[in-house]
């Protein structure tokens, strides 16, 4: 490693270029195991803190000679580390704080080095995408079987099924410059979008709604009429399988989970509420990371179990104070405005058109996520955090 004036540099020997190969497949296994330490709602704590130890590793090794500490790896690693460091200060429940920290701080060291391997690998983590695709599959695929009420085990997979139906809408779209060129599109495109309505998620369905509106206007206006025309069957068949069924209706209109005295409620608003009084009681520092749980005693039934205020813009502001919220919004706008040129969304030509793809699906995403952080948690789950670093990735080298 040396020293310069614009940051670390680890230099490449002649051993880590004859591994350059194997990057991108060390980078698929290292997205599969981040995937697999979040699959599953009840894995103990160590194992998925070691799932994520070696998805690091694996990242690192990946990138081995070619990753540069400077300029935005720098900032983001002094990011993470401000987080522990707030964690240690302010947090009166170290454990879960640190665990949360821990995460914050693998997902920003895994970006660091999938960005790398994005300039250098020559497949462009194509085999990462496929890796993530595959997993959306098996949620789509147990949300669909769930829906069908058969005999199978699912209730373990993801917290959360509208987190299940933002990953497929993620992996769908960052495989879709591939899909549509093989002739398992159709298919691939149908499981997804009747694995997505049958998250039972008011916001799975406000993003799909987004989400397709997008994508039919963008099909249109690069002529891929035909592909227009199966996205458009392949939404009317998904509604016609699962909206007849009242059991969605019923769990669209009403939460009905442990709130018995709060049923008639959206349950959210009473997140929310008692995270807005906590926040006014330490607005500028914060309660410390994943700590929602013990400051929201104002309903202790509700709030027993409930790590998660389900809106992140909230949670940031509860867990770190009024600096991290802002930064939050800043950091938006600026990958909305800063990492699209209008040439990548409006561009012409062959090349250019390609770009456009890459672009427009990522600022597509942005928006997506952006809309589910008002309702959910998704800067908390770790298969969400992959799905943005790969989101991010797009908008980056899009151009």
């Amino acid at each position: 490693m040396i020293l310069t004036a614009d940051g670390f540099h680890i230099v490449m020997t002649s051993h880590d270029q004859a591994n350059i190969q194997l990057r991108p497949t060390l980078l698929a296994v290292s997205a599969a195991l981040l995937l697999t330490a979040g699959l599953f709602r009840s894995i103990p704590t160590g194992i998925e803190l070691a799932l994520i130890t070696l998805a690091c590793i694996a990242a690192l090794t990946a990138t081995l000679g070619k990753t540069e500490l400077k300029g935005t790896a720098l900032l983001l690693l002094a990011t993470a580390l401000l987080l522990i460091i707030h964690t240690f200060c302010f947090s009166p429940f170290l454990g879960r704080s640190l665990v949360q920290a821990f995460y914050f701080f693998s997902a920003t060291l895994i970006y660091i080095c999938f960005d790398t391997a994005q300039k250098t690998a020559s497949k462009q983590l194509e085999s990462t995408y496929t890796v993530f695709l595959g997993f959306s599959i098996l949620h789509a695929a147990a949300l669909i079987a769930l829906y069908l009420e058969k005999p199978i085990r699912v209730t373990g997979l993801m917290e959360d099924y509208s987190q299940a139906s933002l990953l497929i809408l993620f992996a769908f779209a960052l495989n879709y410059s591939r899909l549509k060129s093989t002739r398992y599109f159709g298919a691939i495109s149908l499981v997804l979008f009747i694995g997505f309505f049958t998250t039972f998620s008011r916001t799975a369905n406000a993003i799909l709604i987004l989400f397709l509106v997008s994508l039919a206007w963008f099909e249109w206006r690069h002529g891929h009429i035909k592909h227009l025309v199966k996205t458009s069957i392949f939404a009317l068949l998904s509604a016609i399988l699962v909206y007849w069924y009242p059991k969605l209706i019923n769990l669209a209109a009403v939460d009905r989970g442990g709130l018995s005295h709060f049923s008639t409620l959206n349950s959210r608003t009473i997140y929310w509420q008692s995270a807005w009084d906590a926040i006014k009681e330490k607005p500028f520092l914060g309660h410390g990371l994943g700590n929602f749980e013990w400051t929201g005693i104002k309903e202790a039934r509700p709030f027993k179990a409930i790590h998660h205020v389900h809106n992140d813009y909230l949670q940031v502001w509860h867990d770190l104070g009024v600096i991290w919220f802002l930064a939050l919004l800043l950091t938006l706008a600026w990958l909305g405005i800063k990492h699209l040129p209008m040439r990548t969304l409006f561009g012409s030509g062959h090349s250019e058109s390609q770009l456009s793809e890459e672009g427009y699906f990522s600022w597509v995403l942005l928006c997506c996520l952006s809309l589910y952080m008002m309702i959910n948690f998704a800067l908390y789950s770790i298969p969400i955090q992959v799905a943005i670093i790969l989101c991010l990735l797009k908008i980056r080298h899009a151009h």
